[in-house]
C-alpha cells in the first residue's frame, strides 16, 4: 500500500513541477515564428538542391565508370 503511495507522490509531483516550469517557458511572437519558419524553408530547399546535385554527380560518375569496365 505505501509502495501505491510512493507512486502517486511522484506523479502529483512531475504534474507540480511541469506547471511550474510551463510558468517559466517564453514563446516567440507570431512574428518570430514566420520568420523562423522561412528560414527553415530556405535551409530545406538548400539542401535539396545540394543533394539533387550530388546524387545527379554521383549517378553520373557511376554510369561513365560503368561504361570504362
Amino acid at each position: 500500500m505505501a509502495e501505491i503511495e510512493k507512486k502517486q507522490n511522484r506523479v502529483a509531483k512531475f504534474f507540480r513541477d511541469l506547471k511550474s516550469e510551463r510558468k517559466k517557458v517564453t514563446w516567440p511572437t507570431m512574428e518570430e515564428t514566420k520568420k523562423r519558419t522561412w528560414v527553415v524553408i530556405v535551409e530545406l530547399v538548400i539542401v535539396a538542391v545540394v543533394v539533387g546535385l550530388l546524387d545527379f554527380g554521383f549517378s553520373k560518375l557511376v554510369l561513365w565508370l560503368a561504361t570504362i569496365v
